[in-house]
């Protein structure tokens, strides 16, 4: 989830890829890196989807949804 803490609107075009990892919060060594972009998005008040922008009021979030399957970067996790 990303919240505009700022007291302006951010507006303009979004280029919404990138990677995140993710950790299992029982064991942090166990870890997923996933590929993120405008399709993980959920909740996003102010995306225009067909022209790709983005304008977030102070205050308001655009959340993402990333299904993982618990299989970690270097193998299962069941396996450890």
């Amino acid at each position: 989830m990303f919240v505009n803490k700022y007291e302006e609107t951010l507006d303009g075009e979004a280029l919404l890829t990138g990677r995140l990892t993710i950790s299992w919060a029982v064991d942090r060594t166990f870890q997923k890196t996933v590929t993120i972009g405008s399709s993980n998005i959920v909740y996003a008040r102010g995306y225009n989807a067909a022209t790709g922008v983005l304008s977030i009021d102070p205050g308001d979030s655009v959340r993402f949804l990333v299904s993982w399957n618990l299989v970690a970067d270097d193998g299962p996790i069941i396996a450890r």
